[in-house]
C-alpha cells in the first residue's frame, strides 16, 4: 500500500511515519497542499492523509486538485482522509464537499490510524526485519 500524508507540522509527519514503520507500507511525507499536488501527480498512492489547515495550499483545495488529476489522468479514485483537530460538523462536511472519504481527529493514535486503513480493505502487514539471526555451529 502506498501512502501519502500532507502536514504543515513536522513533529506530526514523523509521529505519522513512526506509526506506520511496523508494516509494510510505502509512505511518502510533505508538508502543504501544493508539494502534495507535486507528489500526487508524479506516483499513485492508495490513501492519502490530509491535513486541512497548512499554508500555501490548504488541505481542503489540495484535496479538489487531486480528484481533479484522478479524472484527468484516468486514475482509480485514492481514499483521502482528512486530519484535523477541527472536528466540528461544518468542518466535517467542508472536507466531504472537498472530496475527502473519511475524517480523523488529532492527535491520532496508531490503532485509530491502522483501521481507518484497513477500514478501507487494505491488509497491513508487519514488515519484515531486517535483522539476521545466525546461528552458531557448535
Amino acid at each position: 500500500i502506498r501512502i501519502l500524508a500532507a502536514d504543515d507540522n513536522e513533529i506530526n509527519l514523523q509521529i505519522f511515519r513512526a506509526m506506520l514503520q511496523p508494516y509494510d507500507v510505502s509512505v511518502t511525507l510533505v508538508q502543504d497542499g501544493i508539494e502534495a499536488l507535486r507528489e500526487f501527480s508524479a506516483a499513485t498512492f492508495d490513501m492519502v492523509f490530509m491535513d486541512l489547515q497548512m499554508p500555501n495550499m490548504d488541505g481542503y483545495e489540495a484535496t479538489r486538485q487531486i480528484r481533479i488529476i484522478e479524472k484527468a489522468l484516468g486514475r482509480r479514485r485514492a481514499v483521502i482522509t482528512a486530519v484535523s483537530a477541527s472536528c466540528f460538523g461544518e468542518d466535517i462536511i467542508r472536507a466531504r464537499l472537498s472530496g475527502c472519504d473519511d475524517h480523523l481527529a488529532k492527535p491520532l493514535q496508531q490503532r485509530t490510524l491502522v483501521d481507518a486503513i484497513r477500514g478501507y480493505g487494505f491488509s497491513l502487514h508487519k514488515a519484515q526485519s531486517s535483522f539476521k539471526h545466525q546461528q552458531s555451529h557448535n
